[in-house]
């Protein structure tokens, strides 16, 4: 009796009756890919550990390998044989599990990834899963993936993005191209409605072209020190030059995943795109013309005015009108709890609209969205609500999508309130730094002021405040924190310019308020620092 596993597409482990009995923990999942694409399916218990415990102790490492194991015996059942560990290997059983390389029928190369799914916020793992995915698609590209053919082309509505890739210099140039390329993939995928076609790829089995309504060019040149990555995106039917940036990172693996610049390149990338397909065809799926509404939304809502809040609210309604999402009901309950919170008050919104409506709702249709399970997670915390859930619906976010600083924000909220402040402050910067030179960064910075604060390092608590309120002056939820880091350490100057301010949005305003258990100072009442307000 033989297991199967697809390398290519949704992971999934297949007994002969078609039953899928792959664990349901990701650590779990992404052992089980290490070993089927071990030679000989094989692999040391050391080896294991640095690609998905790089950051634990080797104590801790092994034991949470130990757990993985556990877990995948008890999801194998009547097959736990497969799988054999001795004290130094753990190997899965050539006879009888089979690993396949070829394309699913009647799919495009973009249609799907390799191993799709498998996803761990570890360094070390996702540097191996990046390579191996790109090891994989060489592999099944010799056998040939599948043609679309070309009756299926014409009848389709989907948008065609086509994306170039230019490289020079050092290795790391390819490595810097790869990783931008598959982000932007990742992000039109998600919109829908998209097809993806890489370096040419696109002709159909008759021999024609799709029409392409939008072309990215990503080109990186790569030094000893540095990697240049630009990106050009115009229009291939007129040829029309749309949009270009560029950004400069170190060429070490590490630097170019956590750079924050190329995770901007990224984002305006993927929105520039969208453009160009909402402009081209106006028969397009609604998947585009949603995604941009949303977009715009996020923008307008850190705008933090009512006017703003409210046409956000707006357009995010029209998205999920256009393309039912969890996320965008979900970031409409982020607009209500962020209205309050600036303005003390969010009966200017829809009135019809309530958050745990809105968050029971998205939660319901998106269980698994990065940005629903982060939102949730915060909301959970600001309502006292179960801060162990919390804090497993935001982990589970940033582990998703590591890219969003909105995810490591409230993570840091949550990683604070659980006692854990040394990790909530890394969580913020992490925040912080993805935010870099971007028009939201006052936003985060707060988030930093919060985390600094639970450490009691009031100095860097107020440097980041400062740093929030030169972007943003009009932002009163960093403001309460800069009359409260004022009178803890006795700085009457600061202390004036901080009320004077306060009393600009919020006529009257004392110190006093923030005592109040009905105002929105939610976290620092949970913080020593209120003690200097008494």
């Amino acid at each position: 009796m033989t297991l199967r596993v697809d390398a290519i597409g949704p992971f999934m482990l297949l007994d002969p009756r078609g039953r899928d009995v792959a664990p349901r923990g990701m650590k779990a999942r992404a052992l089980l890919v290490l070993l089927c694409v071990a030679p000989g399916l094989k692999r040391t218990r050391a080896w294991l550990q640095a690609k998905l415990w790089s950051d634990r102790a080797p104590a801790q490492a092994a034991g949470s390998l130990r757990s993985a194991l556990s877990e995948i015996r008890c999801a194998l059942g009547e097959h736990r044989d497969v799988l054999s560990a001795t004290r130094t290997d753990v190997c899965l059983d050539g006879g009888r599990l089979q690993v396949r390389y070829d394309w699913p029928a009647g799919t495009d190369e973009q249609d799907v990834e390799p191993f799709e799914g498998i996803e761990v916020n570890d360094p070390a793992f996702e540097d191996y899963i990046r390579d191996l995915r790109v090891r994989v698609r060489e592999r099944s590209r010799k056998a040939g993936p599948p043609r679309v053919s070309t009756a299926r082309r014409a009848a389709s509505r989907r948008s065609v993005v086509v994306i170039e890739q230019e490289i020079g210099g050092a290795p790391f140039s390819a490595v810097a191209a790869s990783l931008l390329q598959d982000r932007v993939c990742a992000a039109l995928r998600d919109v829908g409605g998209i097809e993806v076609l890489l370096d040419g790829t696109g002709a159909s089995a008759g021999g024609a072209s799709p029409i392409e309504h939008a072309r990215l060019r990503i080109k990186a040149i790569a030094s000893d020190n540095e990697v240049f990555t630009s990106c050009h995106v115009d229009r291939p039917a007129s040829g029309r030059w749309v949009w270009s940036d560029s950004v400069v990172t170190a060429v070490h693996p590490e630097a170019l995943r956590a750079s924050s610049e190329l995770s901007r390149l990224t984002s305006v990338a993927v929105d520039e795109l969208l453009r160009c397909v909402s402009d081209a065809d106006a028969d397009q799926d609604a998947g585009p013309r949603a995604w941009l509404l949303a977009r715009s939304a996020r923008g307008l809502t850190f705008e933090l005015d009512r006017a703003s809040l409210i046409e956000a609210e707006r357009r995010l309604i029209r998205a999920h009108d256009l393309e039912p999402r969890g996320q965008y009901l979900a970031w409409c309950a982020f607009i209500r709890n962020l209205a309050f919170f600036v303005h003390r008050d969010d009966g200017f919104l829809r009135r019809d609209l309530e958050t745990p409506q809105l968050l029971s709702e998205a939660v319901r249709a998106a269980p698994a969205d990065p940005l629903v399970l982060s939102i949730a997670a915060h909301l959970e915390y600001v309502r006292e609500g179960d801060l162990r859930t919390a804090l497993r619906m935001v982990r589970r976010s940033v582990e998703i999508d590591g890219g969003d600083p909105l995810g490591w924000a409230m993570l840091s909220n949550v990683q604070v309130a659980n006692g854990d402040a040394i990790e909530g402050y890394r969580s913020a910067r992490k925040a912080v730094d993805l935010t870099t030179r971007a028009r939201t960064c006052f936003f985060f910075e707060h988030f930093a002021c919060m985390a600094a604060t639970a450490l009691l390092d009031y100095d860097a608590a107020t440097t980041h405040a400062r740093m929030a309120l030169r972007y943003r002056p009009d932002f009163v939820s960093t403001r309460r924190y800069q009359v409260a880091l004022a009178m803890q350490r006795g700085d009457a100057a600061e202390l004036h310019a901080a009320i004077g301010a306060m009393r600009a949005s919020e006529p009257g305003f004392r110190p006093a308020a923030l005592l109040d258990p009905d105002y929105p100072a939610t976290t620092m009442r949970r913080l020593p620092l209120i003690d200097a307000v008494h």
